[in-house]
């Protein structure tokens, strides 16, 4: 589209392509802005890639990748990987951002990821992506799936750069993509924003790794490099073998908490505990003989699966949990010895869990955009995602050590910060591809073209082309056959689309290489010829064929003749396909006026969408009226205040007090939703949703809260200090897990250490004693430093269990272990719980609970959007998903703000075109396919047979499957398009 006149510019660099920079990205592109995706490193994926497994047990390459491609296929999204930023200049809106991109020595639009030159490279050197095990080429990938997909040489190993003495890399490319006389380049992006999401690093340079001897005993590794062991995309395939010899480790110890959670470096990494139990259950899973030790101190489960994994992992008869302080690690014959306070124990082979940190060069970047720095080495941030320097805002771990799904929320948060500062310019730069008219080729009897790839000898040193495109000449409907050197270069491109033209084509079937990574292009080669992209399809020769069978050339041409006839069956059966269009209603609803709930329908109406805020008591604000301070000293009143001054204020947006949801009905882009205040229904139109109802707290009696005034929870003691009131008793004792971390709620609320300390920390500056009980304090990020102050000041900590009994009396006598101890007070940390409208709304709208009684995201995207249901268009954010601190709650709506912008910023929703349709005639309303459908889009419609609602498939084909009947078909992938491609094959 024509670029409008805008004050501001509507583009966005994103500095950092880790999962919080990639899901950024998507979401502001898909919301109308142009972004440039700016790594350091040669690829995308930031540590995800390197992971193998979530500590929810996801595999972690496969919830990134996904990511990674959407952003490289989306139009608006600029890659520029092993780029670096120099300098900026020009001022908030208009910024000037000059880069320098690394060369590479491989030209990116020529390689053809054959492979062929580094099997033929011969300088090997340790691998950087595998943290110095294995190894890798001077010319190599870090991994099989990088995006880019292209090598890149390592100068400074490259012998034709040493010495010039070598060039077997330029020799034997077929694409000729070696350009040794590459160099650095100089580019300068405007942009209207900055977001800095950078990722961290591993700290490996402490002096208590030192000591422990990383570095210098062989089998002594970090966690992360444990991690690649046990991967099995890793440089072992999965096998676990040591460093040292190469032998199966069987005996493990993972020591947690190494140069962190000390005075030096008041740090939880927050990840190291979670991932140690995944580890634990990986090695104990893959050798039956295996052991692990756990060497730690508190342990923090702060994910909110994480106390349950902990839970399996306890229960492991082969993992053992040893609360201790390490003294020493030492070699001791092929064993490491472990020497802790308690005594020693020796080990194959011993993984450190090392901290996370800003790199040298992040910190440089971060102070070239005018970013300040804390006393920690991470990023100043005056709010959740946004900095002191206008226009350049903060995300995901920049700010701070983070599991994955509050990267992605801090990411999207500073997204939609970033969005709110351009909303104005919204749209003013993003670009819509131009195709010329489809030709109508209904009716026509199919004329294909097959057009078969050499992959510069990739496939035609083991295939015999020109025999092939004879062969394929013979075949009915064929009205051409071809032979290319890249099919999917410009060249061959420009060819097929000649020949489309040329001959009349109405079918194209490419012998190539692999659909997951080239039938897009081929796809668009069709649209620009003017035919509908879906009359296309593929033989995967490359990957498929002529590499698995090098050795057997007869055996192979036999096998891709096969596959082309079954390819031509299915070719000729093609139909196209066209999307489906539902117009967008552009307001939202926003139900809960919590904290969350008011954040997120500011971060709406900030970028210029109505909306409407409906809250079933009289007032807003939720549980943060009771509350006093949050962790960092900051008045909540006064937060509170401003906040529903600002909601009320706003133009935008419509709120609605008192009223609760009586109905709710339609999809994406068309909801209608009915509230109700005495018996008075309003109906609300809107094109998402937004679910903040909050939760509740836990009010168990069995500590005879509720029975004795002096038995309070921490709510009810911040109430106290908020109203001013003097706290009388001198004597104080807490309690942490109170309907938290046990059999009936069997996860951490997160919110309770800090809560506890932080009161702590006021009660002691009054001269009162405090004591804390607690199973193990959880203190993630800079948490940490509230529990050395609150030691400092004198408060106590004690280690409890379920069991610990309070005696009511004259004074209140609490039985620990060292014995009796009278209270003046007790003070109960409170967990979180469900809110009691949870079961009716999930009723009413038609969402899942978890076993807890929570909202549940959806399980396939919450990784890298933990706001966002399986139903489309419908987001949720802060507690009503789970218990969070106040500040991951407000990072949370924020993002479900900017995930709903991706909505609402469009004129119409585009439905998909391989997608469920249901032929009513045959369908019995068995309800088969409501039940099978992982994402909840069939439905029984008016007519009373079932509806697929294009708009909102996913194209999966569970239901197809499953259908008793045969009513329903995937696009695509009809009965008769695959049952003619089979039968094609077995005749030929």
């Amino acid at each position: 589209m024509e670029e409008k006149m805008s004050v501001k510019k509507g583009s966005m660099l994103i500095v950092g392509g880790g999962i919080g920079g990639i899901q950024a990205a998507i979401d502001l592109a898909n919301s109308g802005f142009k972004v440039f995706l700016l790594d350091e490193k040669p690829y995308f994926g930031g540590k995800m890639v390197q992971l193998y497994r979530t500590v929810e047990d996801l595999c972690s390459i496969c919830a990134v990748t996904p990511k990674i491609l959407e952003a490289k296929g989306n139009p608006n999204i600029v890659l520029l990987p092993g780029a670096t930023v120099k300098e900026v200049s020009g001022v908030p809106g208009q910024f000037e951002v000059r880069i320098e991109k690394a060369p590479r020595y491989v030209d990116v639009s020529k390689c053809i990821s054959c492979g062929l030159c580094w099997i033929k490279c011969p300088v090997t050197v340790k691998s950087e992506f595998n943290l110095g095990l294995g190894s890798r080429k001077a010319i190599y990938m870090a991994y099989g799936g990088a995006v880019p997909n292209t090598p890149v040489i390592d100068k400074e190993n490259c012998l034709y750069f040493k010495d010039r003495s070598c060039e077997k890399c330029a020799e034997v490319c077929p694409a000729g993509a070696i350009n040794f006389s590459d160099s650095a380049k100089e580019e300068v992006i405007k942009a209207g924003a900055v977001l800095f999401t950078a990722g961290l690093e591993l700290y490996q340079e402490g002096e208590e790794a030192e000591k422990l001897g990383l570095g210098r005993i062989k089998d002594v590794i970090s966690n992360l490099q444990l991690d690649r062991l046990i991967s099995i995309y890793g440089p072992t395939v999965g096998e676990l073998r040591r460093p040292s010899d190469g032998k199966i480790a069987k005996e493990v110890a993972i020591i947690l908490c190494v140069d962190q959670k000390n005075p030096d470096y008041p740090v939880c990494s927050t990840y190291c505990c979670g991932h140690a139990y995944r580890a634990a259950l990986e090695i104990t899973s893959k050798y039956e003989d295996a052991r692990v030790t756990i060497y730690h101190d508190d342990l923090c489960n702060y994910g909110y699966s994480w106390e349950r994994v902990y839970r399996t992992v306890k229960d492991n008869e082969r993992i053992e949990f040893v609360k201790t302080r390490i003294l020493s690690c030492e070699q001791a014959q092929e064993k490491v010895k472990v020497i802790h306070e308690g005594g020693e124990a020796s080990f194959d082979l011993v993984a450190l869990a090392l901290p996370m940190k800003l790199s040298s060069a992040t910190k440089e970047t971060a102070e070239r955009l005018g970013l300040e720095l804390d006393d920690k080495g991470f990023v100043k941030e005056i709010e959740v995602g946004r900095t002191a320097r206008d226009g350049v805002f903060v995300g995901a771990t920049s700010t701070g050590p983070r599991e994955i799904p509050s990267t992605c929320a801090y990411a999207e948060a500073a997204a939609c910060e970033a969005s709110c500062f351009l909303q104005e310019a919204r749209g003013t730069m993003t670009t819509l591809p131009s195709f010329p008219e489809e030709r109508d080729v209904a009716g026509e009897e199919p004329r294909i073209g097959v057009f078969i790839c050499r992959c510069g000898g990739n496939i035609s040193d083991v295939l015999d082309c020109s025999q092939l495109a004879e062969f394929a000449r013979d075949l009915d409907g064929v009205e051409g056959s071809f032979v290319l050197d890249f099919a999917c270069f410009p060249e061959g491109i420009s060819f097929i689309k000649e020949k489309i033209k040329e001959l009349d084509l109405n079918r194209v079937v490419v012998v190539a290489c692999s659909f997951r990574s080239h039938l897009a292009v081929f796809q668009r080669a069709l649209r620009q010829a003017a035919l509908n992209p879906h009359l296309v399809t593929m033989v995967n020769a490359r990957e498929a064929i002529a590499w698995p069978n090098r050795e057997v050339p007869e055996f192979a041409l036999q096998r891709v003749k096969e596959e082309l006839v079954g390819a031509l069956g299915r070719a000729r059966s093609l139909k196209p396909l066209r999307p489906s269009f539902r117009e967008v209603t552009k307001r939202a609803l926003v139900v809960g006026g919590g904290i969350s709930g008011m954040v997120a329908a500011l971060g709406l109406a900030k970028q210029g969408f109505p909306t409407y805020l409906v809250e079933k008591e009289g007032e807003l604000g939720g549980q943060a009226r009771r509350m006093f301070k949050d962790v960092k000293g900051r008045d909540i009143s006064q937060f509170l205040f401003s906040l529903i001054k600002e909601v009320e204020g706003n133009e935008l947006i419509e709120v609605l007090k008192g009223y609760k949801v009586a109905e709710f009905r339609g999809h994406i882009g068309q909801f209608q939703t009915v509230v109700e205040r005495e018996g008075t229904k309003k109906t609300l139109e809107h094109g998402v949703l937004i679910i903040a109802t909050g939760a509740s707290e836990y009010r168990g009696e069995e500590y005879g809260r509720g029975r004795d005034r002096r038995i309070i929870s921490q709510l009810d003691l911040e109430e106290r200090l908020k109203r001013g009131g003097v706290v009388e008793e001198r004597k104080v004792f807490m309690l942490q897990c109170v309907g938290s971390r046990d059999e009936g709620h069997p996860y951490c609320s997160r919110i309770c250490c800090q809560q506890a300390l932080k009161n702590a920390l006021i009660l002691a500056d009054i001269g009162i004693s405090v004591t804390v009980g607690t199973k193990g304090m959880v203190t993630p990020g800079y948490t940490f430093e509230l529990y050395l102050k609150a030691k400092e000041k004198g408060v106590r900590f004690v280690e409890v269990d379920d069991r610990v009994q309070i005696e009511r009396g004259e004074k209140l006598i609490v039985n620990l272990e060292e014995g009796r101890e009278e209270f003046d007070l007790v003070v109960l940390s409170a967990g979180i719980v469900k809110s009691e409208d949870n079961d009716l709304l999930s009723f009413i709208f038609g969402l899942p609970l978890n076993e807890d009684g929570f909202f549940e995201p959806e399980d396939h995207v919450a990784t890298a959007t933990p706001v966002e249901f399986s139903k489309r268009g419908i987001f949720v954010c802060g507690v009503a998903s789970g218990p969070k601190t106040l500040e991951d709650s407000i990072a949370e709506a924020k993002a479900a703000a900017q995930r709903a912008a991706t909505v609402l910023s469009k004129e119409r929703i585009v439905g998909g075109t391989m997608v469920s349709k249901v032929d009513s005639s045959r369908c019995v309303a068995c309800l088969t396919c409501v039940r099978v459908c992982p994402f909840s889009v069939p439905h029984i419609g008016e007519e009373g047979v079932a509806e697929i609602l294009p708009e909102e498939c996913r194209g999966c084909g569970i239901c197809a499957a499953a259908c008793p009947r045969r009513a329903i078909q995937l696009e695509h992938f009809e009965d008769e398009q695959l049952f003619t491609q089979i039968e094609a094959i077995l005749s030929a």
